[in-house]
């Protein structure tokens, strides 16, 4: 009579190192880049995508795109998603611009600046990441939920002078439109926005009512000097993404529905998208 070996707990079980590398995320990363290059090698006619000429061709027209999705792929492998990317390409640009043109820098200490610049705020946004385990995107609603709720008083800019009016989306909602938009194969331009064009002064006011707190607490005045950008900014940035959300199936959430679900997670500790 024979007897079964015992079951060994996976949890428990030995693997070994190639297991162990097949299983990390980036290596999907890694052999799909070394595939392409791959292909496009063997289907240039002319031979030349592999040369160091022809490598110095097809790096210089992908270099601007590729700056900013080599650490936005790594974000999103590690299972991040950082909205300020978008933010810092026209700022740290900006940056640069006002540092060669009204401050007379040349272009090298210019560009060191800005780097210096756009990786202190990535070092600040991943500090309140790892410190509140909660996306970047949220800090002013949280700032001020955090504030009212302690007692204090939430001071919030309003000028003229100052992006004033936007159409918020929650975090989770983003993720769950860019789920959809896989799903469905959408092509072309995706505008991911909120249902509600708001100004600060509403966005405030309806944080206090979803979140039960005393609008009496906020106060309401122009930036101080030292925070005011010495150039151009557009007031009003909202945009309409209604015809994204008709293609995904879904619908462009109004900004009540999406703070409920910002403080669904918020007390739930996970993600609650509204699509």
């Amino acid at each position: 009579m024979s007897t079964a070996s015992p079951r060994v707990d996976e949890r428990v079980a030995t693997t070994s190192s190639l297991t162990r590398m097949l299983r990390r995320p980036e290596l999907g990363a890694f052999l799909g880049a070394v595939v392409i290059y791959v292909m496009f090698a063997l289907v240039d006619k002319n031979g030349t995508f592999a040369t160091i000429a022809g490598t110095a061709r097809w790096t210089d027209v992908a270099a601007s795109t590729g700056i900013v999705a080599v650490p936005v792929a790594l974000l999103m492998i590690s299972g991040e998603f950082d909205l300020s990317s978008g933010v810092m390409i026209g700022t740290s640009g900006l940056l640069a611009g006002l540092l060669t043109t009204h401050f007379g820098l040349s272009m090298w200490p210019a560009i060191l600046l800005t780097f210096a610049f756009a990786a202190c705020i990535g070092l600040i946004n991943g500090w309140l990441v790892m410190l509140t385990g909660l996306p970047s995107f949220i800090v002013f609603v949280l700032a001020l939920v955090d504030v009212l709720r302690a007692g204090g008083r939430f001071t919030v800019w309003e000028d003229p002078l100052i992006n004033n009016v936007a159409t918020p989306i929650a975090s989770a909602e983003i993720g769950a439109l860019l789920g959809r938009a896989v799903d469905r194969g959408a092509e072309g331009v995706l505008h991911f926005a909120g249902g509600s064009a708001v100004t600060r002064r509403e966005l405030a006011e309806a944080t206090c009512r979803v979140f039960d707190l005393d609008p009496a607490q906020l106060d309401f005045g122009p930036p101080p000097d030292e925070a005011r950008i010495p150039a151009p900014v557009p007031f009003d940035t909202s945009m309409s993404g209604a015809r994204t959300m008709t293609d995904l199936g879904t619908q462009a959430w109004p900004i009540e529905d999406q703070l409920r679900s910002l403080r669904l997670e918020v007390d739930e500790g996970a993600p609650a998208p509204l699509s």
